[in-house]
C-alpha cells in the first residue's frame, strides 16, 4: 500500500486505486482495515470523487461493524462534503441497499427517500424506488410498497431493468411467504421479456413455488419447460442447481417429519437434476462441482455409500479449489466407516482406506479445519500399530 502510493502519488489514478484497494478489504470483510484506507483518501484527496464513494463506503464499513454512531456522522458528512456531485444520490442509495441487507429497514426506507429527492438519474431512481418498496414490504406495510411498485411499473414501463426489479421484487414476496404476489410479478417478467435469462429465473422460480406447496406435477412441468425453453443457455445449469435444491428441501423436510420413503424420492429427484448439470450441461466450474457434490450427499443419504463416493472423488479430482471441496474428502472417510460399519468392509480394509483418505486430505488441503483431526488420527493410528507390533 504505501508503495503504490510512494510510486504513483502524483498519478491522476492514485485515489481510484487506492479506494479499490479498501473495496478489496470490505468486500473480505476486513472493515476495519477498509476504514483506515477509506479515511486515508478522503483526507488526501477530499476533491476527488472516490474521496466521495470512501466516504460512503466508510458509512457502510461502519455499519456492518455496528458502529452506528460514527456511520451517522460519516453519512452527514457524505450528505454535506459531496451534495454537489452528480452521483451523490446513487451513493445515498447504496448506502440504503446495505442498511437494507442488514434488515434495518426503517433507515434504508429514510435514505431511499432522501434519494430521490437527490436529484437521481433514471438509474439510481429505479433502484431507489425498487429499495424503497422492498423496505416497506418488510416493514409489514403492503399498500405502501404496492403504491411504489405501482409507480415504478408506470413510470419503468418500457425499461428492460425492469426485468431484473420484478424477479428481485417476486424474491422479496416470496421470501415472506406471500406466494400470490410473487408469481404475479414472475409472470410479468415472463410475458414482457420472454425468452430473457430474467424469464428463466422467473419461471424456475415460480416452479420451486410450486415444489414448496406441494404441487409437484406442476413444479415438474414449469421445470421441463424451462429446459426446453432455454436449452444451450450459458446460465442454465445455474436454473437446474435451483431446481436441484428445491427438491433437496424437500427431502430434507420430509426426512425431519419422519416421511422417510417421501425424502428418499426427494433424493432421487435431487439427483436427477445434479446429474443433469454434471452429465449433460456445459461445464460451469462451481455450479458443476457444487451439483456433483450434493450427488455424494444424496447418495449418502440413500445409502449407497459406494456411488457417494465416485462423486466425492470427482469433486476432488476435478475441482479441488470449489469451497466444500476439502469436505468431500473428509466425506470420503465416513464412507468408508459406514461401509464398516454396516460389514460391507472388514477392519483392515476401513484401515487402510480410512489412513489414504486422510493423507489424501493434509496433502490436498493442508490447511483446512479438518486437517488437525486428519493429523491426530494418523498419529494415534501409527501409535496403535506399534503399540500392537511390541
Amino acid at each position: 500500500m504505501q508503495e503504490l502510493i510512494g510510486n504513483f502519488s502524483g498519478h491522476k489514478d492514485i485515489a481510484a486505486a487506492v479506494t479499490y484497494v479498501a473495496d478489496a478489504y470490505r468486500k473480505m470483510e476486513r472493515h476495519e482495515k477498509a476504514c483506515e484506507i477509506y479515511r486515508y483518501v478522503v483526507d488526501n484527496w477530499p476533491k476527488d470523487e472516490h474521496a466521495m464513494w470512501s466516504q460512503m463506503n466508510l458509512v457502510i464499513s461502519n455499519t456492518c461493524l455496528g458502529n452506528n454512531d460514527y456511520a451517522e456522522t460519516a453519512f452527514k458528512k457524505l450528505c454535506s462534503d459531496y451534495s454537489g456531485y452528480e452521483l451523490i444520490a446513487k451513493a445515498i442509495c447504496l448506502v440504503a441497499d446495505n442498511y437494507r441487507r442488514l434488515e434495518q429497514n426503517e433507515k434504508a426506507r429514510e435514505l431511499y427517500k432522501r434519494a430521490l429527492d437527490s436529484r437521481p438519474d433514471v438509474d439510481t431512481e429505479l433502484w431507489s424506488r425498487m429499495g424503497l418498496g422492498i423496505s416497506n414490504l418488510h416493514l409489514g406495510e403492503e399498500f405502501a410498497a404496492q403504491q411504489v411498485f405501482y409507480k415504478l411499473h408506470t413510470d419503468f414501463a418500457e425499461d428492460e431493468r425492469m426485468a431484473t426489479a420484478g424477479c428481485l421484487i417476486g424474491d422479496e414476496y416470496r421470501s415472506l411467504e406471500m406466494y400470490d404476489k410473487a408469481c404475479e410479478l414472475y409472470q410479468y417478467v415472463i410475458n414482457k421479456w420472454p425468452g430473457t435469462e430474467k424469464a428463466m429465473w422467473s419461471q424456475t422460480n415460480m416452479g420451486s413455488i410450486k415444489l414448496d406447496l406441494g404441487d409437484e406435477n406442476a413444479a415438474r412441468a414449469i421445470f421441463d419447460k424451462v429446459l426446453a425453453d432455454f436449452a444451450g443457455h450459458p446460465v442454465l445449469p445455474k436454473a437446474v442447481n435451483l431446481m436441484a435444491y428445491g427438491y433437496y428441501r424437500k427431502a430434507l423436510s420430509n426426512g425431519k417429519e419422519g416421511l422417510d420413503e417421501l425424502a428418499k424420492w426427494y433424493y432421487q429427484k435431487t439427483i436427477t437434476e445434479c446429474e443433469r448439470i454434471v452429465n449433460q450441461l456445459p461445464e460451469t466450474e462451481d455450479t458443476t462441482a457444487e451439483a456433483c457434490y450434493f450427488c455424494g450427499v444424496c447418495y449418502d443419504r440413500l445409502g449407497q455409500y459406494k456411488k457417494a463416493m465416485q462423486y466425492y472423488r470427482k469433486v476432488v479430482d476435478n475441482w479441488p479449489d470449489y469451497k466444500e471441496a476439502w469436505v468431500a474428502q473428509l466425506r470420503i472417510v465416513k464412507m468408508y466407516k459406514r461401509l464398516l460399519r454396516d460389514g460391507m468392509i472388514s477392519d483392515a480394509e476401513a484401515d487402510a482406506a480410512i489412513s489414504i483418505a486422510y493423507e489424501h486430505l493434509l496433502e490436498k488441503f493442508p490447511d483446512c479445519p479438518a486437517a488437525e483431526r486428519a493429523r491426530k488420527w494418523l498419529d494415534d493410528n501409527a501409535k496403535s500399530k506399534e503399540g500392537e507390533q511390541k
